[in-house]
């Protein structure tokens, strides 16, 4: 059994040294740039943004949301609220007609369900009117955006971009280490890919919402086409293929709420890695065309774009596989008795040991980096390096469950109703 797992093991090996050193330029890239803040010139001119708010059933926070964007320093007649409902009578109506600058739009197709029908329909009507915008800013209700956000994305509008998102920070650092791993996850995200990427001219990743996209590029595609579990990841594959011109604004920060305990955490991820792989095999054609497209061109940025991406992605594959015939090859030793119980035992502990203190140090090191940007407390941040490897592992049961699970939401409950300071 042991010579059996070894001749595995040793092609596993292969594979993850193949990917290990395919993907070097881009670490180093990544690496390289995560030091870099892009800053975008100054505008005079202003942007007219439309900030739309999915917002069903968000009583509970969309006052927040709206506070904080009709605060904002930016001039009140460039920007627009809309707060999508699916009913007249949801308590977060009558929160919203409180307010100037801001309107309600109440669902009349409820054949779609999810974030991207609804914006599809409210992009319909504002496409349909006669108030022409520039850009569309989506929101989550629970957001709160800090006073010079539009500010800042409008800065990078007027540079010329198509897709752009903010710096994603957390409502609740220091509620719970759940929360405070999962904000981590996407400082990771922001740190170590959207920043660089941006600093090397390559297609950021959107997660979430707190991004704009220039008008005329959705007006020109009919609406909001993005209707997978993830319609962010969606839209970050199709800027991708089209060569949109996308950056990531670190001075435009925005707060998010974040799950406080691990079971609702892990739900929210199921849908996120169920959305993942479903775009991936949406989109399949679309890359390779664009693939295509960029070796004809002889466009040597795209092509290492497209290049550099898939190596991690195997690796990461290659990791969880290893992990799951290490799993079976031990359970399979537990039934035979065969003497080789302790020695996958072993091989077990081994490998989580190194997954768990290499996440710890690269928690660490993005504590360290955005040190001054992290409202976090000195204890939770001693609980959350602990947590944060436990944390990134349960993606595994994310996996498994998202396996199983239907392709339909499943809403996660926003409460946290405070403003910024």
């Amino acid at each position: 059994m042991i010579i059996a797992f070894i001749s595995i093991e040793s092609f596993l090996a292969f594979i993850f040294l193949v990917c290990a050193v395919l993907s070097l330029p881009a670490l180093f890239g990544f690496f390289k740039g995560a030091n870099k803040t892009t800053r975008f010139p100054e505008s005079e001119n202003a942007t007219n943004f439309a900030v739309i708010v999915p917002a069903r059933d968000e009583s509970k926070v969309i006052e927040g949301n709206i506070r904080s964007v009709l605060s904002s320093d930016y001039p009140k007649d460039k920007r627009t609220v809309f707060i999508i409902v699916e009913s007249e009578t949801d308590e977060t109506v009558r929160i919203a007609e409180k307010y100037e600058n801001v309107r309600v739009f109440v669902r009349k197709n409820m054949t779609g369900v999810g974030k991207g029908y609804a914006l599809d329909e409210c992009l319909q009507e504002i496409f349909a009117g006669d108030e022409k915008f520039d850009a569309i800013l989506i929101l989550d209700a629970d957001n709160l955006i800090k006073k010079d956000f539009l500010s800042k994305m409008n800065d990078a509008y007027q540079a010329g971009y198509d897709l752009a998102c903010g710096k994603r920070d957390n409502k609740d650092w220091n509620v719970s280490a759940t929360s405070a791993a999962s904000g981590l996850t996407f400082t990771l995200i922001n740190t170590l890919m959207n920043k660089p990427k941006t600093y090397l001219g390559k297609t950021i990743l959107i997660s979430g919402t707190g991004f704009f996209v220039r008008a005329k590029q959705l007006e020109d595609m009919g609406g909001w086409k993005f209707h997978s579990l993830t319609e962010d990841y969606e839209i970050t594959t199709y800027a991708d293929c089209e060569n949109w011109k996308t950056c990531y604004v670190e001075e435009a920060v925005y707060y998010d709420e974040q799950p406080i305990k691990l079971w609702p955490s892990i739900v929210q991820r199921s849908r996120w890695v169920k959305g993942f792989f479903t775009v991936r095999g949406k989109y399949a054609k679309m890359k390779r065309a664009a693939r295509k497209k960029a070796r004809e061109q002889k466009d040597k940025k795209r092509k290492f774009t497209f290049k550099s991406g898939m190596p991690i992605i195997v690796l990461c594959i290659d990791l969880i596989a290893y992990m799951v015939c290490l799993f079976a090859f031990l359970i399979v030793s537990l039934f035979v008795r065969n003497g080789t119980l302790w020695w996958f035992v072993w091989r077990l502990v081994g490998l989580l040991s190194t997954f768990y203190v290499f996440i710890a140090l690269l928690t660490v090191y993005i504590l360290i980096v955005e040190r001054k940007s992290m409202d976090i407390t000195p204890k939770m941040r001693i609980k959350a390096t602990l947590f944060h490897p436990i944390f990134l592992f349960t993606y595994v049961i994310a996996a498994v469950r998202a396996i199983f699970m239907p392709n339909t939401w499943e809403k996660i409950d926003h409460v946290i109703n405070k403003d910024i300071e």
